[in-house]
């Protein structure tokens, strides 16, 4: 079972995630904001941990990727916002401390571009 850590703060966003999930060996633990992700990142192990960077609040995907970087994660993380500036920033700053990163498109159908299904 892989555990994933799902942040953002549209709900429609959740549930396309849970919708592409369904049946596969996949747990997902949902945060809708920056400070439940934070309490979830002491809570892993997590296998893929996606973020998003407009997380409607003052605490954004920069801070979080700011926060993941020292916590000692040693899996991957998908960026998955709309904002490209922000999604830049954050892909820098987790690949400046060594964390694999990946900007991708969750609504992306095309089953073999969705690799990370499968990893």
């Amino acid at each position: 079972m892989r555990n994933i850590l799902f942040v953002d703060d549209e709900y429609e966003r959740h549930n396309w995630i849970n919708f592409l999930a369904a049946g596969k060996t996949i747990s997902i633990r949902h945060a809708y904001d920056a400070d439940e992700a934070e309490e979830a990142f002491k809570q892993g192990p997590w296998s893929a941990i996606f973020l998003d960077h407009d997380l409607g609040e003052k605490k954004d995907g920069t801070y979080l990727a700011e926060v993941l970087t020292q916590t000692g994660y040693q899996g991957i993380v998908y960026i998955h916002s709309f904002n490209p500036v922000g999604a830049q920033r954050m892909y820098k700053i987790l690949t400046a401390a060594k964390i694999k990163a990946l900007i991708v498109n969750i609504y992306d159908k095309d089953e073999t571009r969705l690799n990370w299904l499968k990893q």
